[in-house]
C-alpha cells in the first residue's frame, strides 16, 4: 500500500535559518493537520522534529519561515 493513500500532504515553501547563520530556501511537505493549526506552530514543530530526526548534524535549524502565499 503506498503511502500517500494513508493521508494528504500539503506543501509549504520556507526559509530555514541554520545556527551558523547560512539561510536556505526548502519545500516543506508534510501531512494534512487534521485540526486548523497556526503557522507559528507549524515551524516549531517542525523545527523541533527536524533537529530530533538529525542528531549529528554539523548546523541545527533555529528558526524557519514559512513562506504565505
Amino acid at each position: 500500500m503506498e503511502s500517500s493513500m494513508l493521508f494528504e500532504k500539503i506543501t509549504h515553501r520556507c526559509l530555514l535559518t541554520l545556527d551558523g547563520g547560512a539561510k536556505i530556501q526548502a519545500v516543506l511537505t508534510m501531512p494534512k493537520p487534521t485540526k486548523p493549526i497556526f503557522p507559528q506552530e507549524m515551524e516549531r514543530q517542525f523545527i523541533k522534529s527536524f533537529n530530533e530526526s538529525q542528531p549529528n548534524a554539523v548546523h541545527k535549524v533555529i528558526k524557519c519561515h514559512i513562506m504565505r502565499n
